[in-house]
Formats: structure tokens, sequence, C-alpha cells
């Protein structure tokens, strides 16, 4: 049997034996490194799909070790009740349909093949230094978040800028997968840096997925017609990347849940720079290629875990992979087909927005190649057919009919409803554009002088991406990009235009994601464009070191865009910072609080929790705990969950016999409470809660109760 598979068998016993024997460390390590490559690597050596650039290798055996887990997870889930099983997503039948998985494939390719062994691919022992990036994101999160010191992560991130600009001297002498790996580390630092910077979740988003995660990982039994009146919950439990790929983690790694959530994830998207990376090279230059990418890890939008929905991570990687399928040339039809069919069906089932998405870039360039038959304009091949369009339209569609009482179908249904509603009256009206797409607009003011500068390098950056298209346009460089890569750029500009015209799309969709996924197409560009401004001069007052002027204006553009967008420069010079990682210490404590929460905050939630009756009780709290703790810890819901008003007397709870008053750090220490609609003083509550019980506190998170419409003890 080939070493590989050999390495794989033996993977597979020593997870079983550590699994089935509780073997504390050796479980949660080994596990998690079985269940990210196992399943996705025999899946690539059954279907016999050979690549000539390793890098590609990988991200087509993660992208299959994805989908592999969700839809195993998906058929036991789905066939073991009708044996009469209630909790098909515990450890033992998901362990025993994983082993049936790998080993029928290890014996498939062995059978087949023999011995026969791919050509081996050494691991030089120059790359082994990249692995210090990481672990200094991890030493500087837990160094901040204990003791409330930056200085390690500072020393990290001016590394980074340092690292690029010396690759980029020496671009000669290194290799394409070098580069490449060298992108992974640089990504997986940035995201850890953000991710792991407190013991408990960071963000919006996360805290209903992490609800709808447990929702499934205590039940084991994910519910397809599950069905919330908050939907977010109904939205999120239709997605198996938040449901069924993090339970079967949990469930046969034992890791606990919310590491799990700050480690997997931003691995899984530390992957997305990797996958861009091949997409580029196959169309400029390696060192273009990976300045293209740095300016997209320069980007806030990128490792900023706070704002990226955890089930838009996966569709992530899903997305840029069939993009590399579609555009790249080194694969049969065969393989070209299954692996779209594969990554779509992941990505239908990972995230709604970006199957949307999916199919702008699928149905509006075929349409425009279908037009240009008739007329004289040709626009040469494209990989994309009706085929293809039909199978992600039906799997999109078809699973949001299906799951969750269609929540996500009905929430586009809603969007559609309410835009072509309000078209005409808000479209004047700069309050139905987000402060997301006024500040890119420059119509919001700057914090600082500093803040200004950095704007100013983001803008420059967009600039040069237009000059960059627009080069390739009207020269007609298709075949440089190909004419699929140019369509679905357009196509990314476009979307950005909408955003910015139609009111009410950002802010639906969210500003920062559709920036997020313009840029995957649009990062070359800007290499491009400063290529164009530096020949310009180049022409007229420079004849040699053409190359090596381009480049360094390349890197005087993004690496200040790095320091900026990182909030470097901000903790360092002590101005206004953003960056909960490296300015937490000196934050302010409501915008600290509106993203973070704390141990104290954990209790109390889940205290509180252990009493609720959802049927008859309410919680009163602020906007950050309805969006954060007491949805993720807490378990609970808008069924429950009510704001705070900026009123002396609460609203009437007919319906309900108890009421409970949660406060968090910062209600009680700050007096601050966040509300629906802005910021108030605890004292314009304190009147009602004096007539109420404080049941629990542990000084800085407390709870009021009151009995309304019931008899029922304190609790």
């Amino acid at each position: 049997m080939p070493a590989d598979l050999q390495f794989i068998v033996l993977l597979q016993v020593v997870t079983d034996a550590a699994v089935l024997l509780d073997i504390v460390v050796v479980r949660q390590i080994i596990s998690f490194i079985y269940l990210t490559i196992a399943p996705g690597y025999v899946f690539l050596k059954t279907i016999r799909l050979k690549t000539k650039n390793p890098v590609d290798t990988l991200l087509y055996s993660v992208g299959l070790d994805i989908a592999a887990l969700m839809l195993v997870g998906l058929v036991v889930n789905t066939l073991l009740p009708i044996a009469g099983f209630t909790s098909p997503l515990s450890t033992t039948p998901l362990l025993l349909a994983l082993n049936i998985l790998v080993l029928s494939c290890c014996i498939i390719v062995y059978l087949r093949d023999g011995n026969n062994v791919l050509p081996k691919t050494e691991f030089p022992k120059r790359y082994l230094p990249l692995a210090i990036l990481p672990c200094l994101a991890v030493a500087g999160a837990v160094a901040m978040t204990v003791w409330g010191s930056n200085l390690v992560l500072l020393v990290m991130l001016a590394s980074i800028p340092v690292l690029v600009t010396l690759f980029t001297i020496w671009r000669r002498k290194l290799s394409l997968q070098f580069l490449g790996l060298t992108l992974l580390v640089i990504a997986l630092a940035l995201v850890i840096h953000t991710s792991m910077v407190t013991n408990y979740l960071v963000g919006y988003d996360v805290n209903s997925e992490f609800q709808v995660f447990q929702l499934t990982n205590n039940s084991s039994h994910w519910i397809s017609g599950f069905s919330s009146v908050d939907d977010r919950i109904s939205k999120g439990y239709s997605m198996l990347s938040v449901t069924i790929y993090p339970t079967i983690y949990s469930k046969i790694s034992a890791i606990d849940g919310t590491l799990l959530f700050k480690v997997l994830y931003p691995l899984i998207l530390s992957l997305v720079p990797l996958a861009l990376y091949s997409l580029y090279s196959s169309k400029i230059s390696k060192i273009e290629a990976f300045l293209a990418v740095f300016l997209i890890l320069s980007n806030l939008t990128f490792f900023d875990i706070a704002g990226i929905p955890v089930k838009q991570i996966i569709a992530e990687l899903f997305f840029v992979l069939l993009f590399l399928v579609i555009v790249k040339n080194e694969m049969s039809p065969f393989h070209r087909i299954f692996l779209f069919l594969v990554f779509a069906t992941g990505l239908a089932v990972s995230h709604y927005a970006l199957s949307y998405l999916l199919l702008f870039f699928l149905i509006v360039p075929w349409v425009i190649y279908k037009a240009s038959r008739y007329t004289t304009f040709r626009l040469g091949t494209t990989r994309i057919g009706l085929d293809l369009i039909l199978l992600v339209f039906v799997m999109a569609f078809g699973w949001y009919i299906y799951t969750s009482s269609s929540a996500t179908f009905d929430a586009l249904e809603n969007f559609g409803n309410h835009i072509s509603t309000n078209l005409i009256s808000d479209f004047f009206n700069p309050a139905a554009r987000t402060q997301t797409v006024l500040t890119g607009l420059g119509a919001t003011e700057a914090a600082s002088f500093a803040h200004l500068i950095g704007r100013l390098f983001f803008y420059l950056s967009e600039f040069m991406i237009m000059i960059g298209l627009l080069r390739t346009l009207l020269k007609k460089e298709f075949a440089r990009f190909g004419s699929d890569y140019t369509m679905f750029s357009v196509l990314g500009l476009a979307i950005l235009i909408i955003c910015i015209v139609v009111p009410n799309v950002a802010r639906y969709f969210r500003m920062e994601r559709f920036y997020q996924i313009s840029i995957l197409f649009l990062a070359p560009f800007f290499v491009i464009g400063i290529q164009t401004i530096s020949e310009f001069f180049t022409t007229r007052f420079l004849k040699t070191h053409k190359e090596a002027l381009a480049l360094g204006l390349i890197l005087i553009a993004v690496v200040p865009l790095f320091f900026f967008e990182t909030g470097f420069i901000y903790e360092t010079t002590k101005d206004f910072s953003y960056s909960v990682p490296l300015s937490m210490y000196r934050m302010d404590k409501i915008s600290l609080y509106d993203e973070t929460t704390d141990a104290k905050e954990v209790a109390a939630a889940l205290w509180l929790s252990s009493q609720q009756d959802p049927a008859h009780n309410v919680v009163y709290c602020d906007y950050a705990a309805f969006l954060g703790v007491l949805t993720s810890y807490g378990m609970m819901s808008g069924v429950n969950l009510r704001y705070l008003p900026n009123s002396t007397s609460f609203f009437s709870d007919s319906d309900a016999s108890v009421r409970y008053v949660f406060l968090r750090t910062v209600n009680t220490q700050e007096g601050i409470i966040d509300g629906q609609s802005g910021l108030f003083n605890v004292s314009i509550v304190q009147p009602e809660l004096a007539s109420e019980s404080l049941v629990y506190s542990n000084r800085d998170a407390v709870v009021f109760y009151k009995l309304l419409n019931s008899t029922s003890p304190l609790p």
C-alpha cells in the first residue's frame, strides 16, 4: 500500500482509539487533523484528480473535505432516524460513517492503482521559519487577553510588510509554492490575532451562528423543518456550515465549542488568499499575484473576524474554488464538472447570500455572451453553460425552500419587495445607504488627521483598481486574463456601484460583504493600474529598471494601507483605534463591549438560561446583549428577548408571566445602556428596577426578576 494511504489508515486507527478511549489532548489534536485532511484527501485520490501545482491539490482536497463532512453528516442525520435512532449526530454513528467513507476510498484506490504513488513533494526546511508568524499571533493574542500587552502583536504586524518587501526583492529566487505558503501564514496570523484575542466569541453574527450550532450539537440532531420567529436563528439553522459541520468536529474531537469557532473557521479563511494566489498566478506573474493578494490581506474586511459571519467564511472558500475550477485550464471536463457540482453544493448549504451572488456571476455573463452573438463585438469563449446555471439554481432554491420553513427564500423575497417599494422614495436619501457606503464615498468626517491619511490610501487603492480595469477593457487585453475572468471583474465592480446607487441594498446584504467579494476579482487590477502609472513615467524619464519601479510603487501604496487598516499606526500614535486586539486596553468600554463579552456576562447569561421558560418569560436587555451573549451563551432568541426602552416604565407584557432584566458589565460599571435607538443613562430605568427583585449578581452582570401574571416563586 502506498505510504500516503498507510498514513491515512494509521491516522484513522489512532483517531478511533483516541475517541473511544477519550484520551485527553491526543483526542483533540489527532481528531482535528484527521477531520481536516483525511476525507478530502482520499476523495481526491479516488477521483484521480492530478494537478500541476501542489497548492491546487491542497485547496481541492480541503474543499472536498468540508463538503464531504457536511454531506456525510446530512446523510447520517436523514437515514438513522428512519431506523429509530433519535440522536443520529452523536459520536458513534458519525465516527462509524467516516470510517466507512475513508476506508472504502482507500480500498478502492489500492485495488485500482496498486502501489503506484504520486511523485514525492518534499517540504523544504527553509519554509519552517514562516511558522513563527502564526505563533506570534497566538502568543500576542494571549498576552493581550491576560496581561493587556500588545507588544508581541505589534512586532508580528510590523514584520509582515518587511517579509513582503524582502520577498519582492528576492522574487527571482523564490518558488511559486513558497510565495503561496507565505500568503497562507500571513493570512493565518492576521485572522488569529483577531479571533483569539479574548476567551469568548468576538463579533455579531457569530452569536446567532453559535446558538444554532449548540441547538444541533446538544440534541445530536439537525431538524430540516426547524423555524423560529427570530429570522437570525431560522436562516442560520438552515446552513450546514454552522450546524452539522461544527457538530461533527465537536462530537468527534470533543473540542470546546467556543475554541472550535475561534480556531477552525479562521484556519479555513486563511486558505482563501492561497486560492486567490493560485487563481491570479495563472493570469499574471507570481510576484504580481503575490502583491495583489497582499492588497486583500491589507483590508480590514478580510481579517476582522467580528465583521465576518462564520457561514460566509466557508462559503467564501467554496466561492473562490468554483471560479478556480471555471478559469484554470488544467483538468478534464469530468473533473471540472464534478468539482463544480461538489463546490456549488457546498456553497448552497453554507451561505444563502453568496449563493445568490454566484447565480448573478453565472447568469449575467451567460446572457451577455449569448447576446454578443448577434453583434459585431465578440467576447471570446466561456465555460459557463446553461446546464451549470440550472444546476446551481435548483440546488440553491431547492435547499432554501426545503429547510427552516423557507426562511432564507422568504428573506430574499422580502428584500426584493422592500427595494422595489422604496426605490423612488429612498433614492436621494443618504440614510438609505450604510455608514460604510458613505465613508467609502468620502461623505463622512474622519476621526482624525491620521484616519484621513488612512482613507486616502484606501481611496488610492480603489483608484488604481479602476485604472487597471479600464486599461484592460479599453486596450482589450482579454487574452491576459481571459474573457470569463474579465467579465467576473466587471460584474464585481457593478455590484459595488449597485450598492451605492440603489438604496437599501447594502443595508440588507452588508456593504462589507459585497466589497470583500468584489475585491476577490478586482485585486489584480490594482497591480495593473500602478504598472500603468509607472509605464507613463518610465517611457518619458526612465529607460531602465521599469519592473523595479512598478513593484516599488506597489509597495509604497500597499504597505501604508496595511499599517492603517490593521490599526498599527493608530495604536503606536495613540490615536482613536478600532482594533480590539491592539487597543482593547484603552478603548472606550461601550465600543469594546459591543464586540466582546467577558466571563461574568457569560456566567450571568448561563444562569439566566437555566431559569428560562420560553413560553412564559421575557428578558429585557440592551442592544449588544440582545445580539450577543444572551443569544450565543444564553441560547435565547427574539421569542424571549426585548430591548430596554428609553422610558421610565417598561413595555407591558400581557402574555408573559415573568419578566427578567439583564444588565451587563457596561450597564452596571459605566451606567450606560446601548438601546435600540441609541445610548441612554441607566438611571432612566432605575425607578422600574427598584420595584423588582435582584436574583443574580456577580458584581458586574446582574439579573432582576418580577412576577407579572403568575404566582410562581422566585427562582
